[in-house]
């Protein structure tokens, strides 16, 4: 017996040492294109850092997501984690926030202001009128056209093996006890512009080619990207996109994004409680909000004066104070911003 278990083990370590042969990269990267449009749910962990550059104003930023998408990314949700500082003159802004989004059926929004805190006070947020507005989920009002979302769509992500173009195959790695692929890559702008013209078109909408072209011309993009080697989903991409030349203003990102439980992520479900949110909460001039109300303004929806419209109507079971909510009443620190 002993005679056939150290052969079998001498066998077992000799391959174990033998270096893996991978298919070529063009048909690891056809492969991975295909997986990304048949993927319907993953785990994603995005961090991205922004150094920012205007005029006086300058900005070090730090952003992560910690989210789940489903339905090949028609509905996700996250947790939205922001710390940085920005310099406006002689004034540096310590900036700290955390929020949490759940999108459903593509354009149904919801969203909860964890925390927002500046030091010191910026004079344009007002925290006691933010009071108000955090701590609850809130229901944002659906956008005209299904391009007008306020939320990072996920599905850019999942397409990554869609749009680039490899400059240096770095073999077969481990990552995560699977064996991937590991590139070099850049963006290619042709593949990127018929990815965005197909979703233009799939959402019934016009798709500005020369506009798309300008943008991206004005930023070099490179990165690495880490493939799994049996599935073709992409484990790992990394990117650092830097302005193509010297611009009045500076924008310059790195991003690093995590997928993992590809197919197997929990459900993406709307709260059970929320209120419905309106821009007019925030709105600091009470004269023109009394006269909107009345409707001396001009201002209706649909036939009815602005004070008929169903601004602090809630859902679930969260209700608003008579007036519609914390941010309607009469309050000294009301000011026109947004959370």
């Amino acid at each position: 017996m002993r005679r056939l278990i150290l052969p079998g083990v001498f066998l077992l370590l000799l391959f174990s040492c033998v270096k893996k042969e991978g298919l070529p990269a063009d048909e690891v990267l056809r492969r991975a294109a295909r997986a990304s449009q048949e993927l319907q749910s993953a785990r994603y962990m995005v961090t991205a850092t922004a150094d920012l550059e205007r005029g006086e104003t300058q900005g070090d930023l730090t952003l992560s997501l910690n989210g789940i998408l489903q339905d090949g990314g028609k509905q996700f949700e996250f947790t939205a984690r922001l710390a940085g500082d920005v310099v406006e003159g002689e004034q540096t802004y310590d900036v700290e926030g955390v929020a949490d989004v759940i999108v459903v059926f593509d354009q149904e929004v919801y969203l909860r202001l964890q925390l927002l805190n500046v030091a010191p006070p910026h004079p344009l947020l007002q925290e006691e009128a933010l009071k108000g507005f955090q701590g609850q989920w809130w229901k944002l009002p659906t956008p005209e056209k299904p391009s007008q979302t306020v939320t990072p769509n996920p599905r850019l992500l999942k397409a990554q093996a869609e749009v680039i173009e490899i400059t240096r195959d770095r073999g077969l790695e481990t990552m995560q006890q699977r064996d991937v692929y590991h590139y070099d890559v850049i963006l290619d702008r042709e593949k990127l512009k018929t990815f965005l013209r197909g979703v233009a078109e799939e959402r019934g909408e016009e798709f500005r080619e020369a506009e798309a072209e300008e943008f991206l011309k004005g930023f070099e993009t490179s990165g690495e990207i880490w493939i799994d080697a049996e599935t073709f989903y992409v484990h790992r991409l990394v990117w650092n996109i830097t302005p193509a030349q010297k611009p009045v203003q500076k924008v310059s990102f790195t991003l690093r994004a995590d997928l993992s439980e590809h197919n197997a992520a929990p459900l993406v479900t709307p709260p059970e409680t929320f209120s419905e949110f309106s821009p007019l909460m925030f709105m600091s001039d009470e004269s023109l909000l009394e006269r909107a109300l009345d409707g001396s303004t001009g201002l209706t929806t649909g036939g009815s004066t602005l004070r008929d419209a169903p601004f602090g109507r809630s859902s679930g079971q969260a209700e608003l104070p008579a007036g519609g909510g914390p941010l309607l009443q009469e309050d000294p620190f009301l000011e026109e911003n947004s959370p």
